[in-house]
């Protein structure tokens, strides 16, 4: 039914009439709300319960309190569209609540209370029919969600009596909205009425006073015409012969008027068009418009202010160098002179601002001289062009960083590859040698050393082919106690004291990449004791408050505090803030590249963590490294006290194995190492020779062990061919990058295991047996 808009006060007395009829019916929702709260106490879980009645009875009271703020308003005045909205978004608030009770506070095994349920509902919505007759849209707004989900529930979900119940609630609805229409109507009819009678007493009484009103003036005018009549006999005849020869004169002046007004709207009307046009075109330009007179800003755009973050005030009484870097006033003053020369500025010519918050700004500058209120002015239009720099800055350390990349992964490759044949030899020495010879130890050491330095080469390996990096829970105080027995036995003069508060401290992290941050720590500690001295290792768990936390820029939650302190000379105030930029360092270009301190802080950052650094020059150095702590751990890790475990048997065999390996020195190391296990041993230094010697026999070999970087074709070309030739052949990967990327899309096209390089001979006999072993 549309509403009837016939009168204009007839949409005010509705909303009028719906906010009257809604305290009574706001406080009954309270006590409904508070009443099923307390019949289902004990029934539904309270974590449920309570959040439900909370917000039932505060939107109620919201109602409330909109419906006492609504009485105190102007009813001549208020809107009731605006009022109409309000009570409808908060009784369609209201209703979802409610009939989330359905759905949330539904008791399932208890019939009585899914009854009182029922009940509580349908009445609220009988009771709404009359509360919200005047604004069917209100009315809807609370019934529609109050009663349709608990009757969707028990027609979906219950058994017979519950859907009749759901039906039996439907079809109340849809009879009661009935019900309220009519009523609606009826309600209409009688407010229509009302003011229609209003209406017609308000012209009558309109109409009487108009006529009483144009009588009396009527009246008046008579007199005064009758006196100005009289008036006018005396002088008309005086008149007549002034008008008469003044008449000429005026409209010889009026001829001459009218051309000189429009000449001058003409005029006006084109300086207009043209000052609106200029307007435009410099309040809305991309750059910003200053005019400098006497040493101040006589005028600035809109940009200027939005460049600069200044307001028009503080522009207007800055003087002309304020604005300038102190660095270029010296560059500005002879710029100046020039302009005065009349010496046009050279194109690209760049200027240094500063902005209100002390941010420096990059901009172009292009001047010139001009009159402005009759004397002369400098006119400057600056243009940003901050990113750009930035841009051209990043785009040169990008370049930088890509040839660095390349330079690493080439050399990365080649000690891989030295350090496999090292790893090979040492395997094959330590192969039966007794525990207690005196070169077990150290050659066990050695194996501990390539270990190290085989994860410093696929780091290197990762800047040269950007990839992800092996993330799992980690014992950082396992690895910061290795890491400094490593320190230890290269620096005699330097004391390692271990602090760990925090033992089994589990983090996610690459093992290698985290090692290496400490190890730079440690060795940039060394560098500050030439003569010797003290290093303090701390690990301890902690739990990082809301405010701390967003002062490091990370989440709040519980980490691992890792402490690295030296008794050495210090870091200077000045040099301080820059330590962690990439390149920057303060020593000769043979002792480093500046690149340390840059690793340990992107590592960190990259694990979700934060690096501090507190230094007084003479008084030593700490860095507080913070890693979130994992909650998972791996099984069967070592401890975290450093200490090597047993040297693990080699497992041996028999079958024949297909070893692919394009570096001649690895491919013969690896040979020795497998005929020392007792594998038949055959080799390929090319992906098209260890195809060609597959097709051929790959009836008698058991096993292929694939390098995934040959010269000719690449370890997965290789692998898709061989399993062309024999679907289920078995076949380890081996690489000195990490086990994704290329590698794990090897692993689930079947190649059936993966070995990192370099390897000792115990885990290749490890990886070899895990594979055999299995059946196919």
């Amino acid at each position: 039914m549309n509403r009837p808009e016939k009168h204009p006060g007839l949409h005010r007395e509705q909303v009028r009439q719906l906010y009257d009829q809604s305290i009574v019916a706001s406080l009954g929702a309270i006590a409904a709300a508070i009443i099923l709260a307390i019949m289902l106490y004990g029934t539904i879980d309270s974590k449920i319960l309570f959040p439900w009645a909370s917000a039932a009875i505060a939107i109620t009271i919201l109602r409330y309190v909109t419906v006492l703020y609504f009485h105190r308003m102007d009813i001549r005045t208020f809107s009731p569209r605006v009022w109409e909205t309000r009570f409808v978004l908060l009784i369609l608030a209201s209703g979802v609540i409610w009939g989330s009770a359905g759905i949330f506070l539904y008791p399932t095994n208890n019939l009585g209370l899914q009854m009182i349920l029922f009940f509580v509902l349908v009445a609220l919505t009988a009771g709404a029919s009359d509360t919200f007759s005047t604004v069917p849209a209100a009315f809807f707004a609370y019934t529609v969600p109050t009663l349709i989900p608990i009757s969707l529930r028990s027609i979906i979900f219950g058994d017979h009596i519950h859907a009749v119940l759901g039906y039996g609630a439907i079809i109340f609805l849809l009879a009661i909205s009935m019900y309220t229409m009519r009523f609606y109507a009826e309600t209409m009819e009688l407010i229509r009425l009302k003011f229609e009678n209003i209406d017609l007493f308000e012209k009558l009484a309109a109409e009487k006073a108009e006529m009483e009103s144009m009588n009396e003036n009527l009246r008046a005018e008579i007199s005064e015409r009758n006196q100005m009549e009289n008036v006018l006999a005396d002088h008309k005849k005086n008149l007549e012969k002034i008008v008469a020869g003044r008449t000429m004169d005026l409209q010889e002046a009026n001829t001459s008027l009218q051309k000189e007004n429009e000449e001058k709207r003409r005029a006006e009307k084109a300086l207009k068009k043209s000052e609106e046009k200029y307007r435009l075109l410099v309040e809305n330009a991309n750059d910003a418009i200053c005019i400098f007179q006497d040493g101040m800003i006589k005028f600035h755009n809109q940009h200027t202010e939005t460049m600069l973050g200044f307001s028009p005030e503080e522009l207007g009484e800055m003087g002309y160098f304020n604005l300038f870097h102190p660095d270029e006033e010296k560059k500005m003053e002879k710029t100046h002179r020039q302009i005065k020369q009349g010496i046009p500025i050279p194109p690209g010519f760049t200027l240094r601002l500063v902005r209100k918050d002390g941010k420096t700004l990059w901009t172009q500058l292009n001047g010139i001289f001009i009159s402005w209120e009759g004397r002369t002015a400098l006119l400057a239009i600056f243009r940003d062009i901050t990113r750009q720099r930035h841009l051209e800055r990043h785009l040169i350390q990008s370049q930088k960083m890509e040839a660095i990349g390349s330079l690493a992964g080439g050399v990365a490759h080649d000690i891989n590859n030295i350090l496999g044949g090292i790893n090979g030899n040492i395997s094959l020495l330590l192969k039966g040698m007794p525990e207690n010879d005196p070169a077990f130890q150290r050659l066990s050491d050695m194996e501990t050393y390539i270990k190290s330095g085989s994860r410093l080469t696929r780091q290197l390996l990762g800047m040269a082919r950007p990839g992800k990096s092996e993330i799992k829970p980690e014992d950082i105080t396992a690895i910061v106690h290795e890491t400094a027995q490593i320190f230890s036995r290269t620096h005699k003069n330097i004391r390692v004291i271990p602090e760990y508060d925090a033992k089994n401290a589990w983090t996610n992290v690459d093992a290698g990449q985290i090692e290496q941050v400490f190890l730079n720590l440690m060795v940039n500690a060394g560098h500050a004791m030439p003569n010797g001295g003290s290093i303090y290792l701390q690990t301890k768990r902690i739990d990082l408050e809301e405010t701390e936390a967003s002062a490091f820029g990370i989440t709040p939650g519980n980490y691992i505090r890792i402490s690295v302190t030296d008794t050495g000379v210090g870091i200077k105030e000045e040099v301080l803030p820059k330590i962690f930029e990439p390149f920057f360092t303060t020593r000769s270009k043979e002792e480093g590249t500046g690149l340390g301190l840059y690793t340990a802080y992107r590592v960190i950052r990259e694990n979700n963590g934060h690096i501090t650094v507190y230094s007084k020059p003479e008084n030593g150095t700490t860095f507080n490294l913070y890693l979130p702590e994992s909650e998972k751990q791996p099984a069967n890790e070592k401890n975290g006290d450093g200490k090597n475990r047993a040297i693990p048997r080699i497992l041996t065999g028999t079958e024949t194995i297909l070893l692919v390996e394009d570096e001649q020195d690895i491919l013969d190391i690896g040979k020795e190492m497998l005929e020392a296990m007792g594998y038949t041993v055959i080799t390929a230094n090319s992906g098209n020779q260890a195809i060609s010697i597959f097709k051929a026999d790959h009836g008698k070999i058991d096993m292929v062990i694939l390098d995934l970087m040959l010269p000719d074709k690449s370890g997965g070309e290789v692998f898709s061919e061989i399993k062309a030739v024999r679907p289920d052949v078995r076949a380890l990967l081996a690489s000195g990058f990490a086990k994704n990327g290329k590698a794990a899309e090897l692993l689930a096209a079947g190649c059936r295991g993966f070995i990192q390089k370099p390897y000792n001979i115990s885990q290749l006999s490890s990886a070899i047996r895990k594979i055999l072993d299995t059946a196919s």
